[in-house]
């Protein structure tokens, strides 16, 4: 659904390394060094050596639409070749948690100015009581008493009254805001509606539904407010040179089978997004949803040059199927009676109010000197109320 245009490979280098330049220098980078520094101050290089390093967002359960990356901070007794404990520090910016969870999940310690924090993760050396010592050291130099502080848990007067708001906890630099599900009349952006509430923090969002897992994301209040201010946006590119010579821009949306032309097949044989068709399609989407959990899609090493993030999403078949499924209930379900549809949906085994399915979201890059390449989302849970 996105385009993106794609320069020779010397430029994509020399972009590439200015990018990196300048995500030394962000929030949590930076933030890092001070706390690497701080935490060297109080307990002595002789006793505990540490370093920071970018790492993957997949470490935390969380992914978002750029390619951004956590850094780990890691400490270790001097001398040792293992970590006692580390942290992980990620930019303030929109991120989104990924179900099912790929890896053990990490606690948020904070949010700081500048970035969230998240451990501690144990590691294999040292004693609990240099771990503990660590811990009091980087609390100091992040005013974490300060940071954790709870201003308020009461919901504030002007939150919609079509959200039903299980919980609100306001810190100094981030809210945590609990949503169900059951009960409320979701608007297409619910953080929109909140960002009026909150100020500058940032916001945990947790989307909660009468069964299942909870849908979570976050996103920054401080930069929806920048950009409601009216401050002008950055000056546009220039048009980019075609990137090849039989060039012709693509206009239409970018679908699952321009991502996998091989399923074209089982895309025909699904049932259409009809009214007529939805018992059919909540069959259909039961049986997707079944072999997708038996075989999920995998990470693997993408290639920037060629316009794919640095770890790229392959999707399996049936988490294609799924997505496209659900899709074409969202597009039927208007035209269907109430009654016809609570009568589908409790045939194919569904229950609630609320149908959740995992979407996918495509995109393609024109890359000069070689073609046009398309590339597929990490799967998202998204809910559909039913009638």
């Amino acid at each position: 659904m996105t385009e993106r245009s794609h320069l020779p490979v010397a430029v994509l280098a020399l972009m590439s390394l200015l990018a990196s330049t300048e995500a030394r220098a962000g929030g949590a980078a930076v933030e890092a060094f001070e706390l690497q520094q701080s935490v060297s101050r109080v307990l002595g290089t002789k006793r505990v050596q540490s370093r920071s390093f970018p790492c993957h967002l997949d470490v935390l359960n969380l992914r978002t639409r750029g390619a951004a990356r956590a850094f780990k901070l890691a400490f270790r007794p001097a001398g040792d070749r293992h970590d006692a404990v580390a942290y992980y520090l990620v930019d303030r910016q929109a991120l989104f948690e990924r179900r099912p969870a790929a890896f053990p999940p990490m606690p948020l310690l904070t949010v700081t100015a500048r970035s969230l924090v998240f451990g501690p993760q144990p590691g294999p050396a040292g004693s609990d009581a240099l771990r503990s010592e660590i811990g009091q050291a980087l609390a100091a130099a992040l005013l974490l008493s300060a940071c954790q502080a709870i201003e308020t848990n009461r919901p504030p007067a002007g939150l919609p009254g079509d959200l039903r708001c299980m919980s609100w906890t306001q810190r100094r630099h981030y809210t945590i805001v609990e949503i169900a599900l059951p009960g409320s009349r979701l608007p297409p952006d619910p953080a929109a509606a909140l960002r009026p509430l909150v100020g500058t923090r940032m916001v945990h969002l947790l989307l909660v539904p009468d069964r299942g897992e909870r849908l979570g994301q976050w996103f920054d209040a401080a930069v929806e407010a920048e950009r409601d201010e009216g401050r002008p946006a950055p000056s546009p590119p220039p048009a980019p040179e075609p990137p090849f010579e039989d060039y012709r821009p693509k206009t239409s949306p970018d679908t699952a089978l321009d991502y996998r032309p091989e399923l074209r097949a089982a895309l025909a044989a699904l049932p259409p997004a009809e009214p007529a068709a939805l018992e059919a399609l909540f069959a259909a989407l039961a049986e997707q949803q079944k072999h997708a959990r038996e075989k999920p899609g995998r990470l693997v090493a993408g290639n920037p040059v060629l316009g794919a993030a640095p770890l790229e999403y392959v999707p399996s078949d049936p988490e294609l199927l799924e997505s496209e499924i659900g899709e074409r209930i969202r597009r039927a379900l208007p035209g269907v009676k109430a009654g016809q549809a609570r009568a589908a949906i409790e045939r194919a085994g569904f229950g609630g109010r609320f149908l959740v399915y995992r979407s996918i979201e495509f995109s393609h890059a024109d890359v000069m000197g070689s073609g046009r390449f398309f590339y597929a989302s990490e799967p998202s849970p998204r809910a559909i109320e039913l009638p």
